[in-house]
């Protein structure tokens, strides 16, 4: 399913605090409404997500090493 071109009015609120060793990272998002909520939500956007936030958990635990243009300062 595609979303409406424009997207949805959303709101997203990301925060980051300290636990344990390392940093809780917590995002939410605000829609207009549950048919909105819906309708991202069938594009699977939270599959994609998750799996990039466990790709980047992983280079982290690594320290970047390999990743190209990552702290190379280009």
């Amino acid at each position: 399913m595609h979303l409406p071109d424009p997207t949805p009015d959303n709101r997203v609120e990301t925060r980051f605090d300290a636990e344990g060793a390392g940093t809780l990272m917590t995002m939410r998002m605000t829609l207009p409404d549950p048919q909105t909520r819906a309708a991202m939500l069938a594009t699977g956007m939270e599959r994609g997500m998750e799996a990039s936030y466990v790709r980047l958990d992983g280079m982290v635990e690594v320290g970047f090493q390999g990743v190209t243009g990552v702290g190379s300062g280009r």
